[in-house]
């Protein structure tokens, strides 16, 4: 969705910058399970915390989206980001959308922090080899929405680009939702809904 604004109001190179974000992010991530954060992230207290605060985290955005979508237009001014924070770009952006995720936090503590120890078996090539290959596919599939998104600006009316928004906060709420109740069975019962 974050890839979708901001390629409707910035244009293509948008969406490749924000994989960059997500990309540094990413690898800050990768060296923090390398070096031995992985059983904080598995110990039950903290997914479930995290679960539970990513996923109200999650309902809140969805509010706020659904509740702004009468006044959204793919009209937007170009520099209207650098108007509210005036040093921050597609890059920075990428980086907040990631950390502040519990999904992509969710992800890295559970199937990252396996994929992680399972590439350091290969030693520093196996762990730059599953980095590079997991970032490379972030990349092909938001430049292709990317490339979607600014071809057919014409297509993406603001009607559209409302029913998007209003699909894409109603999506988030049952994640945030479905966050919130696995971070309460994670905290109570030891297990999970996420496999």
């Amino acid at each position: 969705m974050l890839n979708i604004a901001e390629v409707a109001k910035k244009g293509f190179w948008a969406g490749p910058l924000l994989v960059a974000g997500h990309g540094i992010a990413e690898f800050a991530m990768l060296l923090l399970l390398a070096f031995g954060a992985s059983a904080l992230f598995q110990a039950r207290g903290v997914a479930g915390a995290v679960s539970i605060i990513g996923g109200a985290y999650l309902i809140w955005m969805s509010i706020g989206i659904v509740r702004g979508i009468r006044h959204s237009s793919l009209d937007l001014r170009s520099d209207e980001l650098e108007e509210r924070w005036p040093s921050v770009g597609p890059v920075l952006v990428g980086i907040w959308a990631s950390v502040t995720n519990p999904g992509w936090l969710v992800w890295w503590a559970t199937i990252g922090a396996s994929y992680t120890v399972l590439a350091l078996g290969g030693g520093v090539l196996g762990l730059l080899s599953f980095y590079v290959g997991h970032i490379l596919s972030d990349l092909s599939w938001y430049s292709l929405v990317a490339a979607i998104v600014a071809s057919g600006r014409h297509v993406l009316t603001d009607k559209v680009y409302r029913g998007i928004l209003t699909g894409c906060g109603l999506l988030l709420l049952i994640i945030g939702g479905y966050f919130v109740v696995n971070g309460l069975i994670t905290i109570t019962r030891g297990d999970h809904l996420i496999t």
